[in-house]
């Protein structure tokens, strides 16, 4: 037991009182027991609800991403599919083209003969170029495989350039 000496001023007169506190019931060893066994009751209560709770939301998580998964993959075959669908309509208007030249190349081998002499040499080279670029784009054309879009984009760039540069040939002749 401890005795505490407390003062209490009354009209500025001090009066003491002696007040005695009991430590001893706090530190029985049944007191510290019960309070632990309480203290390990309320963790064991917390955190299983906090675990469900936990779990609870992680499986909710898991099925919000499956679903984004399904969705992505859904978003990349339709992308795809565009993309191939672009790469041969692409292919089927080159090859019209590439037709063309090539009737075009017929028509100018043809006008040769009507040519004079001294000309008839430079516009068989001429002529032996654009067959020679328009068989190249061609078969550049036939072997391309699909090989992303960035690099289809590049490619498809650079092939257009070419055949308009073939095609404006043409027209300076």
């Amino acid at each position: 037991m401890i005795l505490r000496n407390i003062s209490i001023t009354y009209h500025d007169q001090p009066i003491f009182i002696k007040k005695s506190i009991n430590k001893t019931y706090l530190t029985t060893p049944a007191t510290i027991i019960s309070l632990v066994l309480i203290l390990c009751f309320l963790i064991a209560i917390f955190s299983c609800n906090s675990s469900s709770r936990k779990l609870s939301k992680a499986q909710n998580n898991i099925t919000a991403a499956k679903a984004d998964v399904v969705e992505a993959k859904a978003d990349l075959a339709e992308a795809n599919s565009a993309y191939l669908i672009e790469i041969e309509n692409f292919r089927k208007e080159t090859n019209e083209k590439i037709r063309a030249n090539e009737a075009e190349i017929i028509v100018l081998k043809n006008k040769i003969a009507l040519q004079k002499e001294e000309d008839k040499e430079k516009y068989t080279v001429k002529i032996m170029a654009f067959d020679k670029k328009n068989s190249e784009l061609k078969a550049t054309l036939k072997t391309y495989k699909g090989e992303g879009k960035d690099n289809w984009n590049k490619f498809k760039a650079a092939f257009v350039k070419d055949m308009n540069a073939l095609g404006d040939a043409f027209k300076n002749l």
